[in-house]
């Protein structure tokens, strides 16, 4: 189930703007900045983008992280999702990775227009999503999840597979 799920019913644009409102509130704190229909973290290393997809074939929306790497890719402060070196399709990631949080109250109980406890949108940015950004702000945590096999199911693009097996290798 997509991540608007866990957010009252709003027409198209008006739920992404919902949906990213919420998002920057919660990680501004964290470092991230609103930036158009996105939401952007940078360093000396990374910068890090969030954005909310709709899908094609339903009114749920997904959220996608795409990690730019500037040691690979060249100094890119607003790196658009669809070209980052990393791409993450959060809600499946997290799915599969947060085991101390029951998914099921939100992508089995809930439907997009039910959900009125917010507890519930904190819990999961507490402690799913924001452990995961966290860690990929770091280009050493991004190494220790690749040679972990963290990001099986991942789209890492050519040159950062080239640089992981690289720095792997040395």
């Amino acid at each position: 189930m997509g991540f608007a799920s866990l957010y009252p019913s709003y027409a198209g644009l008006q739920k992404m703007k919902n949906i990213l409102s919420i998002l920057s509130g919660f990680l501004g704190p964290f470092g991230f900045r609103k930036s158009g229909k996105d939401l952007l973290f940078t360093s000396d290393d990374v910068a890090i983008v969030l954005n909310a997809q709709k899908s094609n074939y339903s009114n749920e929306y997904y959220l996608n992280v795409g990690v730019w790497i500037h040691c690979i890719g060249g100094v890119n402060d607003k790196p658009k999702e669809n070209i980052c070196h990393i791409r993450i399709r959060a809600d499946n990631f997290l799915l599969e990775r947060c085991e101390q949080f029951d998914f099921s109250a939100i992508f089995g109980k809930y439907q997009v227009d039910e959900i009125d406890d917010v507890n519930v949108i904190d819990r999961f940015l507490i402690q799913c999503l924001v452990p995961l950004l966290e860690k990929l702000k770091s280009l050493g945590e991004i190494k220790n999840m690749y040679l972990q096999g963290d990001f099986d199911g991942v789209l890492i693009n050519k040159d950062a597979r080239s640089f992981f097996m690289n720095w792997q290798q040395a």
